[in-house]
């Protein structure tokens, strides 16, 4: 009996061990589905029913996906790595990078975001007929709601072209109403409640057309920019599969079994390319539960599991029902209350059993309370009271235990001053909102200087920053004159240093304010914009302020590493990389409502309470869980419907019969409620601010709590006095890295205050031109060979009527078209340096396809990652590139220097030797460096048992070194004169 079953119910099992054909796994929330997919994946292959490469299991998020492969990694032996999981779209962008070509598509197409599209159409938006849809005062005003429209047809596999044939029957029958008849939209389908647009009126067959019109002319820029916006990733894989089916039988035969996680969340395009993939073999696994769908436009949902269980008529169905995470009396509060959205649940459609059974041990009564205050300032009061009175109740808890959920950020933002004024640690988990935070906005306004010097706003708050910080008085000062002498505040700073209101440490900041401008401006003008981040950062006195261990700090430190990826982002996609431009697009993804996406993970930085929306909280669990705001009209929301509705007869889905917006606003009530483990906190006030007394929401009296023995009401505004939640400055708020890669080790080695800022605290620091260089080739290489390497691959296998001994190695042009779209601007020191390493790369890749042309290697892992066991860490790393000899593995390591005069150091090859033995489980034959700049291979022996256990051994040395040292701050900073590569290194034992 597998250990893999090990701990599973019934039901578990079952799913586990399922063979071929169609599955449908319904399950309840906390039941452990997650467990299941990834048991499943590791079952198939043990028992040899696939190997890894032939399953594909999709889900709808990188986090997701991400815990999935985690948690098959643990459970398989190391080197199982070639499992395809991942999203839907990068699935399907894998796909089109390898076969757009066999649709007429470039394979090195940009990939668009809602904030890219809007700019797309705002640059080219004379080439939009638009006159329904542009109105005077605001001609952009409908370019989100247009984007959204198209991005809803894509979801309906509703091409233009099946959209402009629609609105010509729509013109012709208003213009022979008695010849052609069109199709008319069917009440039937829609059940909405709301009144049928009358098409017979010409006005709505005009905007129809328009509408039609402008989804082509998108379409069009799309293509004619070699863009692709995420709704084409999947309609151009199906596409890809419906026109060349010798492709489509390839994965048809490469994925022997297929596994959909959250199936709830597929519209309809995308279960189409499920079915397409599944084919006559039928291996497909789909695992949901509507009840917890909050993504899904009208309720699909329920509409693609049941289209299953009619496509797969021999479909095995079980539903898990065991829940791991919450006590019964919760779980009977949410089950009871869903109730309501009956007919349309799983429940009453495949007459199943969706009751969800606590297995928490020692649970059975979970605290189920209602929090009510007099008003707004009052209820939020008392909930930042009751988490403190948790807290203090119960001595083994955390802060990470507690969650407070809220319907709409604007909720979070109201709540955060109570709970600071109250002391309680809290972290607000938005997914958007880096553009407004402080240290961004401080970085942003100094950056807008350089491009408009006078621009008076952005100069007066980068009066705040520590060192240009001036006094009330001097700045009050300051701005008088301005105002006497009619100058901009950037006029007055040399004048202003005579100002008997500015003291001698005011006017010194003055001249420092004002010589960094000129010379960053000066620097502005030939540097990237990544460049000068970096510049900025150090000289505005930032990267020393944020050394000092506080969550603060830690915090800042992250928004700014993002601020960084995001310029890095800009300069691949933009040829022009300096700051203004950067600048300039910037404000065009505000302009279209763009407030920036913050990635954070719950898990990681300082204990804290989070506060976070329920779509945040999907996924989610808390021993405590607060959800504010339960009156009418925040929690449900007041229904917004789309400003732009898809026509009826264009739909393929099966509508919803009840009022949809209330069915999913009941939905992600439910997802609130059992995220609890042990406490659900429901919290509303009676006075919001408005002339009129807020009711209780609706929820909360289909619950049957309201009005209730439990309801606990606030006697009295609590205030509480202003404490610092801010921890003190040695605190040790990040726990020392457990994850080390040769890398990170040489790093230490060299420099380990560089380690310190680099690695540890994430400090935007200078790059190196080497470095830029050595990136841009590496990226060229692994994308033409993973061409090369699926070209290879498809011809032996005859798809297309080529014989195996046909060419699959692309032309030479594609190799540069590679280098010049990865080559990257930053950090060298001249522009004719700059433009000797171009004509160097050119040189390299010569080298590099004459030896590809001639030799036809049999390329077996292109940039492999592997992951080994270091001891108690995890030591990971890539294999630049490993071909398939006779014998075994020959690993090759790319370098971009000279050819050394000594010979080199091979430690690094006997690391990637020793992943490809046992994380890859694979023999090496050979071991080489290819210098490419003099197109020398230099061969090194294969390491010995004896030279494994020596890396192995003092990597794990210094490991524990950087891992001791990192937990008690023992970096030496005492002479800040010395340069990073002079500073000094203490072990203390």
């Amino acid at each position: 009996m597998s250990t893999l079953l090990e701990n599973l119910n019934k039901e578990q099992s079952q799913a586990v061990t399922h063979g071929g054909g169609p599955l449908l796994i319904v399950a309840g929330a906390g039941t452990g589905k997650t467990t299941v997919i990834t048991r499943r994946i590791a079952y198939l292959i043990e028992q040899k029913l696939a190997k890894p490469d032939e399953i594909l299991a999709l889900t709808f998020t990188d986090k997701a996906a991400g815990e999935m492969q985690e948690r098959a990694d643990l459970l398989l032996p190391m080197g199982y790595v070639d499992t395809w999981i991942s999203t839907f779209h990068s699935f399907c962008e894998r796909i089109l990078k390898n076969h757009a070509l066999d649709i007429g598509l470039s394979n090195d197409f940009k990939l668009l975001d809602d904030v890219g599209q809007w700019v797309l159409v705002l640059k080219n938006f004379e080439k939009f007929t638009l006159d329904y849809y542009r109105p005077l005062g605001s001609p952009n005003r409908f370019i989100s709601a247009l984007l959204k429209h198209f991005s809803r047809c894509k979801d309906e596999l509703i091409a233009p072209e099946d959209y402009l044939k629609y609105s010509e029957e729509l013109k012709l029958s208003a213009d022979n109403p008695d010849g052609v008849k069109h199709r008319r939209e069917k009440p039937e389908n829609r059940k909405t409640g709301k009144p049928e647009s009358d098409l017979s009126d010409s006005s709505e067959t005009l905007r129809i057309q328009e509408v039609a019109n402008a989804y082509h002319v998108y379409q069009k820029l799309l293509l004619d920019n070699n863009f692709l916006d995420f709704g084409d990733l999947i309609n151009y894989t199906l596409e890809l599969f419906q026109k060349r089916p010798n492709i489509l039988k390839f994965y048809q035969n490469k994925f022997k079994f297929l596994m959909v996680d959250e199936f709830q969340d597929t519209n309809f395009a995308q279960y189409q390319l499920v079915k397409l993939l599944a084919g006559a073999a039928q291996n497909l696994t789909v695992v949901g539960d509507d009840d917890q769908s909050i993504y899904k436009f009208r309720g699909a949902s329920v509409s693609n599991i049941l289209k299953f269980k009619e496509d797969y008529k021999g479909t095995k169905q079980i539903t898990l029902v065991e829940n791991y995470r919450s006590a019964q009396n919760i779980l009977d509060l949410a089950y009871n209350f869903i109730q309501a959205n009956n007919p349309d649940r799983l429940e009453v459609k495949l007459k199943i059993d969706k009751r969800l059974k606590s297995n928490t041990a020692g649970a059975e009564q979970g605290t189920i309370e209602i929090l009510e205050g007099d008003d707004l300032s009052g209820e939020l009061n008392f909930v930042a009271r009751k988490i403190a009175e948790i807290k203090t109740a119960h001595k083994n808890s955390s802060w990470n235990d507690f969650a407070v959920l809220v319907r709409a950020n604007s909720a979070a933002e109201e709540f955060l001053p109570v709970l600071d004024a109250a002391g309680i640690p809290y972290t607000f988990v938005a997914n958007k909102g880096l553009f407004k935070k402080p240290i961004i906005v401080d970085v942003l306004s100094y950056m807008r200087l350089l491009d408009n010097a006078h621009d008076s706003q952005n100069l007066y708050r980068v009066f705040r920053l520590p060192k240009f910080y001036l006094t009330h008085g001097e700045l009050s000062g300051l701005l008088l004159y301005c105002k006497q002498k009619t100058l901009s505040l950037f006029e007055a700073l040399a004048p202003a240093q005579t100002l008997p209101d500015i003291s001698e440490d005011g006017r010194k900041k003055l001249r420092g304010l004002l010589e960094l401008l000129q010379k960053h401006s000066a620097d502005a003008k030939t540097a990237t914009a990544a460049e000068m981040m970096v510049k900025i950062v150090a000289d505005l006195g930032l990267e020393q302020t944020l050394k000092d261990h506080t969550s603060q700090n830690a915090e800042n430190r992250e928004l700014l590493d993002q601020f960084y990826k995001k310029i890095e982002e800009f300069e691949q996609q933009e040829d022009h990389k300096d700051l203004h431009n950067f600048l300039r697009i910037l404000n065009l993804e505000m302009e279209a409502g763009s407030e920036g996406v913050i990635k954070f993970d719950p898990n990681q930085g300082p204990e804290s309470v989070k506060v976070m929306t329920v779509h945040s909280a999907k996924g989610l669990e808390f021993s405590y869980v607060f959800v504010i705001n339960m009156v009418e009209q925040r929690f449900p929301t007041r229904e917004k419907s789309d400003a732009i509705e898809i026509p009826a007869n264009l739909i393929k889905d099966i509508l919803p019969e009840g009022d949809f917006h209330l069915q999913e606003e009941r939905r992600l009530f439910y997802v609130a409620v059992t995220r609890a483990r042990k406490g659900i906190y429901l919290s509303w006030a009676k006075n919001y601010g408005g002339a009129r007394a807020k009711k209780p929401s609706q929820f909360l009296l289909e619950t049957n709590l309201v009005p209730s023995e439990k309801t606990s009401k606030a006697t009295g505004k609590v205030i509480f006095e202003k404490k610092s939640s801010t921890p003190g400055k040695k605190e040790v708020y990040k726990t020392p890295p457990a994850r080390f890669s040769y890398t990170d080790i040489t790093c230490f080695q060299n420099c380990p205050l560089q380690y310190k800022y680099e690695r540890y605290l994430k400090l935007p620091l200078p790059g190196s031109h080497h470095q830029s260089f050595g990136n841009t080739i590496h990226k060229t290489f692994e994308e033409f060979l993973k061409l090369y390497k699926s070209n290879s691959e498809m011809s032996q296998t005859d798809l297309f009527g080529k014989k195996p001994s046909e060419n699959p190695l692309p032309e030479f042009k594609f190799l540069e078209k590679l280098y010049q779209s990865n080559w990257i601007d930053d950090w060298y020191p001249k522009k004719d340096e700059k433009e000797k390493y171009r004509k160097i790369g050119i040189q390299m890749l010569k080298y590099f396809y004459e030896d590809i042309k001639f030799g036809r290697p049999q390329v077996k892992f292109i940039e492999q990652f592997f992951k080994l066991k270091l001891g108690p860490y995890d030591f990971v790393g890539k294999i630049d590139r490993a071909d398939q000899k006779p014998g075994g593995l020959e690993i090759i390591d790319y370098k971009t220097g000279r050819t050394p005069k000594t010979k080199s150091d091979i430690d690094q090859l006997y690391v990637y030797q020793w992943a490809a033995q046992e994380f890859l489980h694979l023999p090496v034959k050979n071991l080489k460096y290819w210098y490419l700049r003099d197109n020398e291979f230099r061969e090194e022996p294969c390491a010995g048992d004896e030279d494994i256990s020596r890396i192995k051994n003092e990597l794990l040395e210094w490991a524990e070194k950087i891992s001791y040292v990192t937990k008690y701050d023992l970096f030496l900073e005492e002479d800040e004169k010395l340069t990073h590569h002079e500073c000094e290194f203490r072990y203390l034992e």
